[in-house]
C-alpha cells in the first residue's frame, strides 16, 4: 500500500494506479494526484459520503448534475426497498384480517367489521401499487406512488390511535404507530429535513388523537395520566432516533452505492476502450487475422504487478500464391536535400497515406516503408486468387498518385515498382518494433524486381504474368541489358503497358484524379481509376470508401467532358455500400488514436477548481455513461444471494470476497488507515454506540414512568448503571479512536484491533443490542394486582427494544433477526406466564386493564409482524453493504484488467511510436524533428540467405531462429546503459538502430557524444549476442555485419491505416551503406564516426570504398580487446543440416 493516502474525489477512475478494497466504501487510489478535494485526514470529521455537501441534515451530492443522476441510478433500490414495503402492510393487514376473524367475540361487530373493510382496502391498495410498480407508470411518477403509500399508512396509523381499544389495544396501537413512523422515515422520497418534519407532526397527531379518542386511562392505572403522557413522549423520542439514525444511512448507503456503481461503470467502460484501442493498434500493424491471435496470446499472459508488458508472439504460417510488390521513390534523396524536417515528413505523410488509401481499395497489405521505399502483399495473409491484379492495380496507382503529388508540390520524382509472385512465410517476429512481415526467396526478387525496374513502369516477372493471364498487355523488360546475373534468377520479365480494355496504364496518363495534397478530396477535373479489387470473399481485404484524414476514396466512377472512364464493377459496387458503418469504424480508428496520441483521455485530467467547472465536468462525464445499462442493472444484479445474502460467484472467488468483507475494518484497523467516509465500520460502529446509548437512557427513562417506583427493584438501578458506564465509556474509547491524530500504538492499538475482528464486532454488536432488553428484563418484579404495571407496557417498551436491533446494521442480518426472536420470545413468556406464581396468588407479573384481558393474543400479531419489519429493513440494508464492497471488488478487479490493457496499449503504442514522440504529438499530431548528430546502425545476418533452405519444413524453422535472435537482441534495450538507444525496425534479417533521437539524451553526461560510445558498445553486445546464439544452437552458425554512422538525421510519424515511426536523411543512407560493404563479423564505420569514437575505440584502416550516392569513402573496422579470440563461423558446406 503506498504511503501516500490520497483519494480521488472528482467523478473519474484512473486505471494507472492499484486500486484496493477500502473499508471507507471508496477505493484508494495508490498514486500521486493532485486533487484539491482531499480525503479528511484523521481527527477531523469524516466526510458524510463522496462529493456529498457536508450537510448531515440533508445528506446528497454536492452537484446537480450527480444528484440528479443518483436519483436515476439508484431508483432499482427505492422501487426494491418500496416494494418490499408494500408487501409488509399487506402482509400487517392479512395477519390483521385473520386476528379479527379468529378473535371476533372480543371486539363489538361494528368495530370489527370496520377494522376488516379497512384492511382489505390496504391490501387492495398496496397489491394495485404494487403491481404499478412493473409498469412504465411507476418510473415516471415514484415521488407520488410513494406519497400515496405513505398517506395510506399514516391514514391507518392515526385511525388505528383514535380507535385503540376498539380495534387494538394500546400495544397494538403503539406497534402501528412505531412501524409507520420508520416507514415514514425509509419511504419518504422527500428531502430528509421535510421527513424528520412529517414523522414528528405523525407522532404529535397520533398522540393527541389517542387522547381524544377511546383511549382510556386506565389502561395506564396506577399511573397518573401525566406518568403516561410522558413515557410515551420518551418513547416516540426513541423512535425517531431509530428512524433517523435508520434513514441517514440509508442515505449513506445509497448514495455510496451510487458512486461506487458509477466508477464501476466508467472503469468498465476505460476498459472496453482499452480494450478497442489495444485492437485498433494491432490491427494498425498487422492483418486482422493475424492480429486476433496476437490478442489471444497476450490475453492469457497477464502481467504480474511492477512489470512491462513483454511480447513474443512468433507466428508464422506458409502461403501460396501471393504476389509481393516493392516500390521506390527514384529521385527522393535529391527531393529531401532542400526541406526541411517538417517539410520532408509532412510530404512523406501525403504521399505514404495515398499509397495507404491505396492498399485499402485494392486488397493490398501494406507492410513496411523503408525509407523512401514502399511494399505490400496480395492474397496474404488471407487467400485472394486477384493477388496479381491487385498489385499491378496498387502499382499502377501509385505511379499515378506520385505524378499528381509532383504536380501539387512542384516535385520531380517517380515510382519503381517491381512485382514478384510466389510463396511468402508470414507472420510476427520480435519483440520490440514488431509487425507484420514475409519472407521467403520470392520476398527477395521481389525486392529485386524494384531495383532493377524502370522508373514510372511496373516490372512483373514470368510468375505474375501466369497469374495475370491476358487482362494486361506487355513487353519484355531487356532485362538483360541491365542485369544478366538477376535475369538468370527471375528469367524473362517484362512491363506492363497498359490494361487490355484499350485504357493506357503505363503511367502516362497526366489527366487522372487530381488529389489534393492536404485534404485528400478528389479534383472535380480529373479522375483517379485505380483498377479493380479483388473479388467478393468474406476472408478478403473489404474495398471500403472511406474517409480519412491524409487522403479521401481515390476511387469513384466520374465523367468529363474529355474521357469517360468507368470504374471497373467491383468498385462500382463497393462505391454504392452505405459507408456509414465502415467509415464511422475508420473514424473510430483515427479518433481514437489521436485522443491518444493528442490529448489525455478522460474529461478530468486536469480537474477545476471552481464549482462551475466541476458541474460541467460532471455533466461530461454523466453524458458519456448515463446510457450504459451497467449504471441502473448492477443494482439489480447485485452478485449477492437475495436469501442468504452471501457473495455468488465461483466457489473459489465467492470465499475470497467473503474474507476480504469479513476482514476489511480488521485490515483498515491494523494499518490505522484514516476513517475518510461515515460508511466506514468503525465510524458506523461509533454512531451505533452513540444510537444504542440513547435508546438505553430512553428506554430507562420510559420504563420508569410505565413499570412503576424504581425504589423496589434496586437490581434494575444497577444493572441501568453497569451498562450505561459501559456504553458511555465504550462511546468515550470510540471517539478517542475516531478522531485521534496521531497513530495508535501499544495496548490501545491492540485493543482496537481486538475489537475489529468480524468474530469480536459481532459478540460486541449483539452486546450492545441487548443492552435495552437487559434494562427491560432487569424490572421484572412481583407486585400485588392494584400495583402491578400494565403488560401492554412491557409490550410497548418490548416494542422499542426490538426495533432497537435495526440498529448496528453492519453485523449479520440472520443474527440480529435470531437475537430480536429470543428476546421475543423471552417478553412474550413473561407475559402470558406468572413467574410470580410460586410465590402465591396475590402477587402478579403485570396485570390487564380494560380489554386487554380479551385482546391479549394481540401481542403474538404484534410481535411477529414487528419481527418481519426488523428482519426486512435489516436485510435491505446488508444488501446494500454488500453491494457497496461487491461494487469495490468488481471495480478492483476491473482496474487490474484495465491497467494491463493499459499497459498493453502503452507498450503497442511505444512498439511503434516512442514515447517521448507520443508526448510531442499531442501539440502537433504529425510529428517531425530534425536531430543534429544521431548514431545510425544497421546489423544484417548476412549469410541467413544461405542457410535458409525452404525445403525443410517450409522453411519456418529458419524463421522461427531468425526470431529467437531477434528477440535476444530486442532484450537488450531493456538494459538500463542502453535507455537512449532506439530500435526503428526490422527489415528482414537487417537491424536498423540509432541513438540520440530522445531529448534526454546525454543529459546525465558532460559529453554530448556518450550516446554514441554507447551506441558502439551495443554494437559489441550485439555481436556478444550472436555468438551465444551460436554456441546455443547445434549447427547453426550465423555472421552479423553492422554498418555504423552518424550526423544528421530527420525523424517523424508517417502513415495514415499504419502509422510508424522512421528516420531520414544523408546519415542513414551512409549507415545503410557501411553495412552492405562491410565485412562479416565485424563493425564497419565512416571516417567522421572513426574520429568521435577513437578515443574510447581502436579501429583499423580498411579501405577507400566507393559507396553510392557518396563516392570515395574511407572506412574503418572496429577492433575489439578480444578480436584476437573471435572465430567467424565457417560458410555453408554442402552437406550442411542444421536440423538433423
Amino acid at each position: 500500500m503506498a504511503a501516500n493516502n490520497r483519494v480521488e474525489y472528482n467523478t473519474t477512475v484512473n486505471p494507472n494506479v492499484d486500486i484496493v478494497y477500502h473499508e471507507n466504501g471508496m477505493n484508494k487510489e495508490n498514486g500521486d494526484h493532485h486533487d484539491p478535494n482531499l480525503p479528511t485526514p484523521k481527527g477531523m470529521q469524516p466526510k458524510i459520503f463522496e462529493r456529498s455537501t457536508g450537510k448531515w441534515w440533508n445528506p446528497k451530492q454536492d452537484s446537480e448534475v450527480l444528484q440528479k443522476q443518483y436519483i436515476i441510478s439508484s431508483f432499482p433500490q427505492v422501487r426494491e426497498f418500496y416494494r418490499h414495503s408494500l408487501l409488509f402492510v399487506c402482509v400487517s393487514c392479512i395477519v390483521w384480517i385473520i386476528y379479527y376473524g379468529a378473535s371476533n367475540q372480543n371486539f363489538a361487530f361494528n368495530s370489527w367489521l370496520a377494522g376488516a373493510i379497512w384492511g382489505v382496502v390496504l391490501v387492495l391498495v398496496c397489491l394495485l401499487l404494487l403491481v404499478l410498480t412493473k409498469q412504465n407508470i411507476y418510473p415516471k411518477y415514484p415521488l407520488q406512488f410513494a406519497l400515496v403509500f405513505l398517506a395510506f399508512i399514516v391514514t391507518t396509523g392515526l385511525v388505528v390511535a383514535y380507535f385503540t381499544n376498539s380495534v387494538a389495544t394500546t400495544a397494538g396501537s403503539f406497534f402501528i404507530t412505531a412501524e409507520t413512523i420508520i416507514l415514514i422515515y425509509l419511504v419518504s422520497p422527500l428531502p430528509v429535513p421535510v421527513t424528520f418534519l412529517i414523522a414528528v407532526i405523525f407522532s404529535i397527531i397520533t398522540e393527541v388523537l389517542l387522547h381524544m379518542g377511546s383511549y382510556q386511562q386506565i389502561i395506564f392505572s396506577p399511573l397518573t395520566l401525566s406518568y403516561s403522557i410522558g413515557a410515551r413522549i420518551v418513547l416516540h423520542v426513541a423512535l425517531h432516533v431509530i428512524g433517523f439514525h435508520a434513514l441517514f444511512n440509508l442515505q449513506v448507503l445509497r448514495h455510496s452505492s451510487f458512486w461506487k456503481i458509477f466508477q464501476l461503470v466508467q472503469i468498465t467502460q476505460r476498459k472496453h476502450k482499452e480494450a478497442e484501442f489495444k485492437e485498433v493498434m494491432i490491427k494498425s500493424v498487422m492483418p486482422l487475422s493475424v492480429a486476433k491471435t496476437v490478442m489471444s496470446k497476450m490475453d492469457d499472459q497477464p502481467i504480474k504487478e511492477g512489470e512491462k508488458a513483454q511480447f513474443r508472439p512468433f507466428m508464422m504460417e506458409r502461403r501460396e500464391n501471393v504476389s509481393i510488390l516493392y516500390a521506390d521513390i527514384v529521385g527522393f534523396t535529391q527531393m529531401s536535400a532542400n526541406k526541411t524536417a517538417a517539410e520532408l515528413v509532412r510530404l512523406l505523410n501525403d504521399l505514404f497515406a495515398r499509397f495507404d488509401r491505396l492498399c485499402e481499395v485494392t486488397g493490398c497489405e501494406k507492410i513496411s516503408t523503408l525509407g523512401d521505399c514502399y511494399y505490400c502483399v496480395a492474397g496474404c495473409p488471407n487467400e485472394n486468387l486477384d493477388h496479381a491484379k491487385c498489385c499491378v492495380e496498387m502499382g499502377l496507382g501509385m505511379i499515378r498518385a506520385i505524378k499528381e503529388f509532383c504536380i501539387q508540390n512542384n516535385t520531380n520524382v517517380n515510382m519503381r515498382v517491381g512485382i514478384h509472385t510466389g510463396y511468402v512465410l508470414c507472420g510476427v517476429v520480435g519483440t520490440k518494433r514488431f509487425k507484420f512481415d514475409v519472407w521467403s526467396n520470392d520476398v527477395s526478387l521481389a525486392n529485386g524486381m524494384e531495383q532493377h525496374g524502370i522508373p514510372g513502369r511496373i516490372h512483373i516477372s514470368q510468375q505474375t504474368l501466369d497469374c495475370l493471364g491476358d487482362r494486361y498487355i506487355v513487353e519484355d523488360s531487356h532485362l538483360e541489358d541491365r542485369d544478366k546475373s538477376f535475369m538468370e534468377k527471375t528469367g524473362r520479365t517484362f512491363l506492363i503497358v497498359r490494361r487490355n480494355d484499350g485504357s493506357q496504364s503505363n503511367g502516362a496518363d497526366t489527366n487522372s484524379s487530381q488529389i489534393n495534397s492536404s485534404s485528400g478530396k478528389l479534383d472535380a477535373q480529373g479522375t483517379n481509376n485505380v483498377g479493380t479489387a479483388p473479388k467478393s470473399d468474406t476472408n478478403n481485404s473489404k474495398v471500403q470508401n472511406t474517409s480519412h484524414p491524409s487522403t479521401e476514396p481515390l476511387l469513384y466512377k466520374h465523367n468529363t467532358t474529355n474521357s469517360h472512364i468507368e470504374q471497373p464493377k467491383a468498385l462500382q459496387d463497393a462505391s454504392n455500400i452505405s459507408t456509414s458503418q465502415n467509415s464511422l469504424s475508420q473514424m473510430l480508428k483515427q479518433d481514437q488514436l489521436m485522443e491518444y496520441l493528442g490529448q489525455p483521455f478522460g474529461p478530468f485530467s486536469k480537474p477545476g477548481p471552481l464549482s462551475q467547472i466541476r458541474e460541467k465536468e460532471d455533466k461530461k462525464t454523466i453524458d458519456e455513461i448515463k446510457n450504459d445499462p451497467m449504471l441502473v442493472d448492477f443494482y439489480e444484479n447485485t452478485g449477492v444471494n437475495q436469501w442468504t445474502l452471501s457473495f455468488l460467484n465461483d466457489s473459489a472467488d465467492s470465499q475470497k470476497i467473503t474474507l476480504n468483507y469479513e476482514g476489511q475494518c480488521e485490515k483498515n484497523v491494523r494499518e490505522d488507515n484514516p476513517i475518510t467516509m461515515c460508511i466506514s465500520p468503525r465510524y458506523r460502529l461509533f454512531l451505533d454506540i452513540m444510537t444504542s446509548s440513547c435508546v438505553t437512557i430512553l428506554t430507562f427513562v420510559s420504563s420508569i414512568l410505565l413499570l412503576g417506583s424504581v425504589a423496589s427493584n434496586p437490581a434494575w438501578i444497577v444493572v441501568f448503571v453497569f451498562f450505561a458506564t459501559f456504553l458511555v465509556a465504550l462511546s468515550i474509547l470510540s471517539g478517542l479512536y475516531i478522531y485521534h491524530e496521531k497513530d495508535l500504538q501499544g495496548c490501545f492499538h491492540s485493543f482496537a484491533l481486538f475489537l475489529s475482528t468480524w468474530e469480536m464486532r459481532h459478540v460486541l454488536g449483539a452486546l450492545i443490542l441487548l443492552i435495552p432488553a437487559c434494562v427491560l428484563f432487569s424490572h421484572i418484579s412481583c407486585q400485588s394486582p392494584s400495583t402491578a404495571p400494565s403488560c401492554s407496557n412491557y409490550v410497548i417498551l418490548g416494542c422499542v427494544v426490538i426495533l432497537h436491533f435495526v440498529n448496528y446494521d453492519q453485523l449479520s442480518t440472520w443474527m440480529r433477526t435470531a437475537l430480536s426472536i429470543v428476546v421475543t420470545v423471552v417478553i412474550l413468556a413473561l407475559v402470558y406466564s406468572n413467574p410470580c406464581g410460586a410465590k402465591g396468588a396475590a402477587t402478579v407479573f403485570c396485570g390487564y386493564y380494560g380489554n386487554e384481558g380479551l385482546q391479549r393474543y394481540e401481542f403474538i400479531a404484534d410481535f411477529l409482524l414487528l419481527i418481519i419489519f426488523v428482519w426486512f429493513i435489516n436485510r435491505q440494508y446488508e444488501l446494500g453493504y454488500r453491494l457497496v464492497f461487491f461494487t469495490e471488488h468488481q471495480t478492483a478487479t476491473t482496474a487490474g484488467i484495465t491497467r494491463d490493457e493499459h499497459k498493453y496499449v502503452e507498450a503497442l503504442l511505444e512498439n511503434f511510436i516512442p514515447p517521448h514522440v507520443r508526448k510531442s504529438m499531442k501539440d502537433q499530431p504529425l510529428y517531425s524533428q530534425t536531430h543534429k548528430k544521431v548514431g545510425v546502425i544497421f546489423g544484417t545476418i548476412v549469410n541467413f540467405n544461405e542457410l535458409y533452405e525452404e525445403n525443410y519444413a517450409g522453411g519456418i524453422e529458419f524463421i522461427r531462429f531468425l526470431s529467437e535472435l531477434i528477440s535476444d537482441v530486442d532484450d537488450l534495450l531493456d538494459k538500463e546503459e542502453y535507455k537512449d538507444i532506439e530500435k526503428i525496425k526490422t527489415i528482414g534479417t537487417t537491424f536498423m538502430i540509432a541513438s540520440g533521437l530522445h531529448p534526454n539524451t546525454d543529459q546525465e553526461t558532460n559529453s554530448r557524444d556518450s550516446h554514441l560510445a554507447k551506441l558502439m558498445d551495443f554494437c559489441v553486445e550485439m555481436q556478444n549476442t550472436v555468438d551465444d546464439f551460436n554456441k546455443s544452437i547445434v549447427n547453426f552458425h550465423l555472421i552479423l555485419r553492422i554498418g555504423f554512422n552518424h550526423g544528421e538525421v530527420t525523424a517523424g510519424v508517417i502513415g495514415s491505416t499504419k502509422k510508424l515511426y522512421d528516420i531520414w536523411g544523408d546519415t542513414v543512407n551512409t549507415a545503410s551503406r557501411m553495412d552492405s560493404t562491410g565485412e562479416p563479423g565485424r563493425v564497419q564505420v565512416s571516417q567522421e564516426s572513426k574520429k568521435v569514437l577513437e578515443e574510447h575505440f581502436n579501429f583499423e584502416y580498411l579501405a577507400d570504398k566507393f559507396v553510392k550516392g557518396k563516392g570515395i569513402m574511407s572506412t574503418y573496422l572496429l577492433v575489439r580487446d578480444d578480436e584476437d579470440q573471435r572465430k567467424l563461423p565457417d560458410n555453408r558446406k554442402a552437406d550442411y543440416e542444421p536440423f538433423r
